[in-house]
């Protein structure tokens, strides 16, 4: 539609289904790394639903994390964080490590407050 940003084939699915929800009314919108992009969540941001998704490393050229390798040596539960501003939107990219490291992007929240929990 006029005024949508292409967000290639997998962000586009996205922006159809979110044509249904009300903007303005900061909803908080959840996806997984098939479908998140840095241009989609800015595009969502700019509506008004802020998102939170898992996020494939090389859909985030231009950002620094530290490397899986490095976050390893320093042990599990290693976070590293980057916000920048894009388009005037606020995003963050967080890398932590669990198994393996896994890569979040959020126009909503970032990675404080860090608490331990046990099971």
């Amino acid at each position: 539609m006029d005024g949508e940003v292409d967000c290639r084939a997998s962000g586009n699915v996205v922006v159809c289904l979110a044509r249904s929800v009300p903007t303005g009314i900061s909803h908080k919108l959840f996806f997984d790394n098939y479908f998140t992009s840095p241009d989609l969540q800015v595009y969502l941001a700019k509506q008004g639903n802020y998102c939170v998704g898992t996020v494939r490393a090389n859909r985030l050229p231009q950002c620094s994390l530290q490397s899986e390798l490095e976050m390893k040596k320093t042990g599990r539960g290693t976070i590293d964080e980057r916000t920048t501003i894009i388009d005037g939107i606020e995003v963050s990219a967080v890398r932590w490590c669990d198994n393996r490291a896994v890569n979040l992007l959020s126009t909503y929240v970032g990675s404080e407050p860090v608490k331990e929990v046990t099971c």
